[in-house]
């Protein structure tokens, strides 16, 4: 607060300048990516995290699972799920959680079910760009 008020008595912007500067700094060194956080696993499924590092801010946002074998089922949290096959699968935004900015990662809570000794792979989109794994 002192500087604020300090900035207002000496007319400067120097708080504004610095704001405008950080942001367009993380926006440009943030590459997209994703990693998951495994949280319990078993014979035919898996409970984990997804997060995706932001590249840039998003008005809207949907996910797009695109496993290598059939599954048979996947649920998730904070977005409606939509299978589109048994091998494809999109998570899209809710009214309260549509807009994402650069400097966030997003990330929800899934529950994979797939068939006994199967162990599916799958290749990740955000809104329709493929989203590599982060390094």
């Amino acid at each position: 607060m002192w500087v604020f008020l300090l900035g207002l008595l000496c007319g400067s912007s120097r708080l504004s300048v610095h704001a405008t500067t950080t942001a367009t700094t993380t926006a440009t060194n943030t590459e997209l990516c994703y990693w998951i956080e495994e949280g319990h696993a078993w014979k035919n499924g898996m409970k984990a995290t997804l997060h995706v590092r932001l590249d840039k801010d998003y008005e809207d946002w949907q996910v797009k699972f695109l496993y290598d074998t059939d599954v048979v089922s996947l649920d998730a949290w904070k977005g409606d799920v939509e299978a589109i096959s048994q091998r494809e699968f999109t998570i899209s935004s809710r009214c309260y959680n549509n807009k994402l900015y650069a400097c966030q990662v997003l990330k929800f809570g899934f529950v994979l079910r797939y068939f006994p000794d199967d162990d599916p792979t799958f290749t990740l989109q955000l809104n329709n760009s493929t989203v590599p794994p982060c390094s």
